[in-house]
This record gives structure tokens, C-alpha cells and sequence, in this order.
């Protein structure tokens, strides 16, 4: 693999040419220019942190972490979800796609609703005891 970078692409060449685009010191025709933008893509897409929700119950409360990035040899902890429905933020929430935190605020409302339930079948002594 001389001459190739981890990326998978001739680095030598790919440097040199993205250099002089970069420089406006190339004529940047259409085909150096399309594969400058796919290499941009590529370099951008893996530079972007992924994200795979996972969600597991540990003791009394639900742990979410992010099956996509390890942290001691666990996976890394984005929230707690409290039996009450409380969400415990370990990350910014806007560092977390939007689609995984309504995910999360959705489970934290299940849980509040099912807490909700369980409340409302004690009695009044057994509640405040």
C-alpha cells in the first residue's frame, strides 16, 4: 500500500492536484472538480461522529448511549431516562442527531406515562409513604 493514505486513494496525486484547486492555481476542469467535491464528501462524511441509539435498562433507570463511539471499553453515555420520565443529558442534546433525541424524549414520555399509571393505582398512604 505505498503511496495510499487510510483513506483509500492515491494520496500523492490526490494531494498535489487538490492543493493547486484549492490555490485557484488549476484550471479546475469539470473532472478535477468533481472529484475534489467526492473527496470533500468523503473526507467530511468521516469526520462526522456516527450515531447508533442504543437504550438499555440499568437498575432503575434506562442508560442511552451511542453504540457508534467506545469510552473505556463501554459504549459512550448520551442520557438516563429517570422511572419518572426525566431525561439526564450526559451530552448536549444538539449534539445528537434530531431523529435519535425525539427517539429519546419519545421513550422518556413512555416511561412517564407508565410511571403516571402505576402512581395512580396506590392508595394515598402508599404514595406519600
Amino acid at each position: 500500500m505505498t503511496g495510499c493514505d487510510n483513506h483509500g486513494f492515491d494520496y500523492p496525486y490526490m494531494k498535489k492536484y487538490l492543493t493547486l484547486l484549492e490555490d485557484g492555481m488549476s484550471s479546475g476542469e469539470p473532472e478535477l472538480t468533481k472529484a475534489h467535491a467526492r473527496l470533500q464528501a468523503q473526507i467530511s462524511s468521516r469526520a462526522t461522529p456516527r450515531f447508533e441509539l442504543f437504550m438499555g435498562c440499568l437498575g432503575n433507570r434506562i442508560a442511552v448511549c451511542n453504540k457508534a463511539v467506545e469510552e473505556n471499553g463501554d459504549y459512550k453515555m448520551v442520557a438516563h431516562i429517570s422511572i419518572e420520565g426525566n431525561v439526564i443529558w450526559c451530552i448536549a442534546p444538539g449534539d445528537a442527531p434530531a431523529k435519535d433525541v425525539i427517539k429519546i424524549r419519545h421513550v422518556a414520555d413512555m416511561e412517564r406515562n407508565r410511571y403516571e399509571v402505576w402512581l395512580s393505582t396506590l392508595s394515598e398512604m402508599e404514595r406519600y409513604a
